[in-house]
């Protein structure tokens, strides 16, 4: 199907579209780190280290990247301990003497830097397991899993947008318009 129509969603900010003739319309995740990190200051005012877990694969590096813009202007204040250059289990074991005053903050994580794969939820639970500290996420689906909470994103959300931008570009007319009322 060369000609049909590319789209890629849950794309990280800073992702660049590949140059290429096909048509790709790409959809950026608007992940809320921001918004994550201020809801866990309200809740532990107190907080002076913020534990940041984030997984080695490309996707992963790129929102804590974004995760280390979002949050540059509070590093005068508070002491940032990134862990993405660790394997997973080594990880554990720094999360789990945190000190009282600590959070976490889980970003996206997909794979160690020993190349094991993982998931958002396994990720969260394992942590959960040894943590003294509050985790806080920015994926929604891994509430349940050992998380406080966050400004989360919501999947189902973007599935639905997504499924309307398809119908869009199918023809169904003012379908973009009916976006903003779904999200």
């Amino acid at each position: 199907f060369p000609d049909a129509i590319i789209l890629a969603i849950v794309l990280p900010v800073a992702f660049e579209l590949p140059k290429t003739d096909r048509r790709i319309i790409g959809h950026f995740a608007k992940l809320d780190i921001h918004g994550s990190f201020d809801t866990a200051k309200k809740l532990f005012p107190g907080t002076k280290r913020v534990y940041v877990v984030a997984g080695a694969h490309g996707v992963d590096r790129s929102v804590e990247a974004q995760a280390r813009r979002d949050l540059k202007n509070m590093e005068n204040r508070l002491e940032f301990i990134y862990l993405n250059h660790m394997p997973f289990e080594e990880m554990l074991v720094a999360i789990s003497s945190a000190p009282p005053d600590a959070i976490v903050l889980t970003l996206a994580f997909s794979q160690d830097v020993n190349g094991r794969t993982y998931t958002a939820p396994i990720v969260n639970q394992r942590l959960s397991q040894v943590s003294p500290a509050p985790i806080f996420g920015i994926l929604e689906h891994t509430l349940g899993y050992g998380i406080t909470g966050g400004s989360l994103i919501n999947f189902e959300l973007v599935g639905k947008k997504a499924g309307l931008l398809a119908l869009d570009i199918l023809g169904s007319g003012s379908v973009t318009e009916m976006i903003s009322d779904v999200l």
